[in-house]
C-alpha cells in the first residue's frame, strides 16, 4: 500500500498533465525521509547543455530539463528527433533514483514519440558508462532505482523520424564523502 501511495505522489510531483503542481513541501523534500539522500535541486548542478545538437528555440533549451517545472520542456532543434543533454553536478553524488518525465513522448513509438533512450554517468577523467537504457518506455513517467556514482550524467534519445523532447530529469542522491 506504501508503494502505491509513493509512486502517486511521484507521479503527482513529476507529472507534465494539466494539474496544478504540488507545494514543494510535498514534493520538493520527499528526500528527508530517505536516510540521507535528497532530491537533487538546480543548486546540484552546475550546468545542463546540449551536447552538439543545434537548440533553436528559446523556452525549449536544455536547462528546462531540470528547472523544475514538468511543465516546461528540452526540446533538440534541427529535426529534433535525436536529444543529447549533459548534467554537470557540483559534486560527485551517489544516485539512487532517477525520475524521467517523458510526457507523452515516452508512450508510443508508433504513434511518433521515444524510440530509444539511455542514461549515462561519469566520474571526472572517466568515459561514459550506462547506468540504464531501453527502447519506448510506454509511459510518459519511467522511474528507475539506480545505484551509481557520478559527476556528470548525460540523457540520449531519439526516434527514427519524428521529433522528441523531454519534460524533466529528476535525480534522487546524496554527495558522496
Amino acid at each position: 500500500m506504501a508503494a502505491i501511495f509513493i509512486i502517486a505522489l511521484l507521479h503527482l510531483c513529476f507529472s507534465a498533465g494539466e494539474r496544478p503542481p504540488l507545494p514543494d513541501i510535498i514534493c520538493g523534500d520527499i528526500g528527508q525521509f530517505t536516510r540521507a539522500s535528497a532530491w537533487l535541486t538546480r543548486e546540484n548542478i552546475i550546468s545542463v547543455y546540449s551536447n552538439g545538437i543545434y537548440e533553436f528555440l528559446e523556452d525549449r533549451k536544455a536547462d528546462k530539463l531540470v528547472d523544475g517545472d514538468s511543465k516546461t520542456m528540452a526540446q533538440p532543434g534541427g529535426q529534433g528527433n535525436e536529444l543529447d543533454y549533459i548534467i554537470e553536478l557540483a559534486d560527485v553524488y551517489r544516485i539512487k533514483k532517477a525520475v524521467i518525465d517523458w510526457g507523452d513522448f515516452g508512450l508510443s513509438s508508433s504513434t511518433g514519440h521515444i524510440g530509444w533512450w539511455s542514461l549515462q554517468a561519469r566520474l571526472p577523467g572517466e568515459e561514459w558508462r550506462t547506468v540504464a537504457q531501453g527502447k519506448t518506455p510506454e509511459k510518459s513517467l519511467l522511474i528507475l532505482d539506480t545505484n551509481f556514482t557520478a559527476k556528470d550524467l548525460r540523457l540520449e534519445a531519439g526516434h527514427e523520424e519524428v521529433w522528441i523532447g523531454v519534460f524533466e530529469l529528476k535525480l534522487l542522491g546524496r554527495p558522496r564523502h
